[in-house]
């Protein structure tokens, strides 16, 4: 990535050299998962794009690695460049996540533009910077988990989100500001992510991720990546 991109003085998002740069990079990642694990996962780059009233910030799609799996079992797999909305919370807990996704797809906040997710909302909310959860469709029947895109156990049931963002170790809110984006690992196959060396190494790549952007954002003399 620094490789392509260190000739350049301005460096955006939009930059074809930026997206396959990205997009390799992800699929470096679910080979090194492959490894851990024994079954292919696909991984997206979710950037946060800016932030709205009321502590949401508007989120999407940059870059997808779709997993092989995903490919054969899905006759339209997923594309990039879906829109979402994600809240910070004080004091995060389960609970809340859920209570404020039922909310606002119950008074249609966003109505169909936006897609809310509460695990989202907890990795960029918690102080442990991640969410995980090998079995999703447990997890909605217990109330731990909503998606308002009713269509996400076509792609996927086990799910780990890890925040691109600089080391601390509180989430006060304005440590929230200073997270760049979401790097997601999701799979088809229950219990996919449940060894302790696969957590550390996604969370090893997230934070890869954050150091690379902001080492190309000095290179390209940009104060900042969000719009």
């Amino acid at each position: 990535m620094l490789k392509a991109l260190k000739h350049k003085e301005v460096i955006k998002f939009e930059d074809v050299v930026l997206q396959n740069a990205i997009e390799e990079y992800l699929r470096i990642c679910n080979d090194i998962i492959y490894r851990l694990i024994g079954a292919d996962c696909s991984v997206n780059v979710k950037f946060i794009n800016s932030k709205s009233e009321n502590g949401y910030f508007e989120a999407t799609t940059y870059k997808r690695y779709t997993s092989e799996t995903e490919k054969k079992k899905c006759e339209s797999p997923r594309l990039s460049k879906g829109k979402f909305k994600i809240k910070f919370h004080e004091e995060v807990n389960i609970s809340k996540t859920i209570t404020c996704i039922d909310n606002d797809i119950a008074n249609s906040l966003q109505g169909n533009k936006y897609i809310r997710n509460s695990a989202y909302d907890f990795a960029i909310s918690s102080n442990v910077r991640y969410w995980m959860s090998n079995n999703l469709k447990f997890d909605l029947k217990q109330n731990k988990f909503r998606c308002s895109n009713d269509k996400w156990s076509t792609f996927y049931n086990s799910i780990a989100i890890f925040t691109i963002a600089p080391p601390t170790d509180n989430r006060p809110e304005e440590e929230s500001q200073s997270i760049i984006g979401l790097l997601i690992f999701d799979s088809l196959k229950s219990n996919a992510f449940t060894t302790r060396k696969c957590k550390l190494m996604m969370g090893l790549m997230a934070h890869i991720l954050y150091e690379l952007l902001i080492l190309l954002s000095k290179i390209g003399k940009r104060k900042k990546w969000q719009k």
